[in-house]
């Protein structure tokens, strides 16, 4: 599968648990990032609050919303995969370049 490269670079030593620990704006997106890339939807889905997300991304239908957006990106995502042989999933992130921050929301440039 092609490497969704997000990018963060991880100070030595530290890991990604340990970094989301340390700041609670970021902390939904390690927890994401570290589930979705050992396959636990389950638990990559749990990282968002409730009411479901908006997901635009490169595979069709390129845009998925509301409580099943998640789970029904996912599926789109593996089934492009498989019909490219795209294997060996993984997101790696960067820098966080930019963040705002209004209210309970929040958006994230990494």
């Amino acid at each position: 599968m092609k490497q969704l490269c997000i990018g963060l670079a991880l100070a030595a030593g530290m890991t990604t648990t340990a970094l989301a620990a340390a700041d609670p704006l970021t902390a939904p997106i390690h927890q994401f990032i570290d589930a979705f890339d050992k396959g636990d939807t389950k638990t990559a889905a749990g990282a968002y609050a409730v009411g479901g997300v908006t997901i635009i991304d490169e595979v069709p239908p390129h845009l998925w919303q509301g409580p099943k957006g998640f789970e029904s990106w996912a599926a789109d995502l593996m089934k492009d995969a498989k019909a490219h042989g795209d294997t060996n999933a993984g997101v790696t992130l960067g820098n966080v370049a930019r963040q705002e921050v209004t209210g309970s929301r929040a958006y994230v440039v990494f």
